[in-house]
């Protein structure tokens, strides 16, 4: 019973590391911070719509409005990446500065 026991222990024990081992981390594509866009620059400027929200590249961050906040990823996400280089010199980026 007793070795029975020790090999059940060592089953659990060995689930719990891969279970922590192949965790996924948090894409930093989905890292979301608040930034602000002047409202000329939206009035202005052709949005590029993904995940149903317009999203506007501005001082080289791609944001989006979320109530009444505007949000922008820490890192471009790879259908934005595919978007600018598809489109380099689109209406999209009007007026871009940094």
């Amino acid at each position: 019973m007793q070795k029975m026991k020790m090999a059940l222990a060592g089953i659990v024990m060995a689930g719990a590391a891969t279970a922590i081992t192949f965790t996924p981390s948090t894409a930093h594509a989905q890292e979301v911070y608040v930034g602000v866009v002047p409202p000329t620059y939206v009035a202005g400027t052709e949005p590029v719509y993904w995940n149903g929200r317009p999203h506007y590249y501005y001082n080289g961050y791609w944001m989006y409005r979320e109530g009444a906040a505007w949000r922008y990823y820490r890192s471009e996400p790879a259908y934005f990446h595919d978007w600018r280089y598809r489109y380099p010199a689109g209406r999209w980026h009007y007026g871009w500065r940094r």
